[in-house]
């Protein structure tokens, strides 16, 4: 007869070992975007992020893994929208993800923010950030150049500028 504790321990060691894989898999996945990732708890404390994220906020993940998402989030306005957020998904109220632009860290930025339920529970949030500035000033390049080929007399000067930063990039 062998020791009991050898049966009871294999599924729990495995089991244990394949959390830690899935983990690993959700770590290298998010690692790999160009955007920033932030899952958090139903508590609010934060379980998983990505490098884009800690390399924007200039922090390790050892200074965020397992604390508060109010401990580092510098911006109070944005921080009462966030908790609202939070608090529509925690209650049940909202189950749609909630979106929003701003500016932020000298980027402007595009959040959002998908609550994660299981059943009615709420289990947490995966925050998204991602870096829409280029896009945004694109945009506003473009609104310029029209604007000005709307105008005769400027449509030669615009079209000028348009082929310049075209060759530029």
């Amino acid at each position: 007869a062998g020791d009991h504790r050898d049966l009871h321990s294999c599924p729990t060691r495995r089991s244990s070992d394949l959390v830690a894989g899935e983990a690993r898999k959700l770590r290298a996945m998010i690692d790999g975007m160009d955007a920033g990732i932030v899952v958090a708890d139903a508590n609010d404390i934060i379980t998983e992020l990505n490098v884009w994220f800690l390399d924007k906020v200039g922090l390790d993940r050892g200074d965020l893994i397992g604390k508060p998402l109010w401990e580092f989030h510098p911006d109070t306005e944005g921080t009462a929208r966030v908790r609202a957020a939070l608090n529509a998904f925690r209650s049940g109220r909202c189950r749609e993800t909630i979106v929003a632009n701003r500016e932020l860290l000298g980027m402007q930025l595009f959040l959002r923010a998908q609550p994660i339920f299981e059943g009615e529970h709420y289990r947490g949030v995966v925050l998204n950030v991602i870096n829409v500035t280029d896009l945004i000033e694109a945009r506003q390049a473009a609104e310029v150049v029209n604007s000005r080929l709307e105008d005769p007399q400027a449509a030669p000067q615009a079209a000028s500028t348009l082929l310049r930063d075209k060759t530029r990039h």
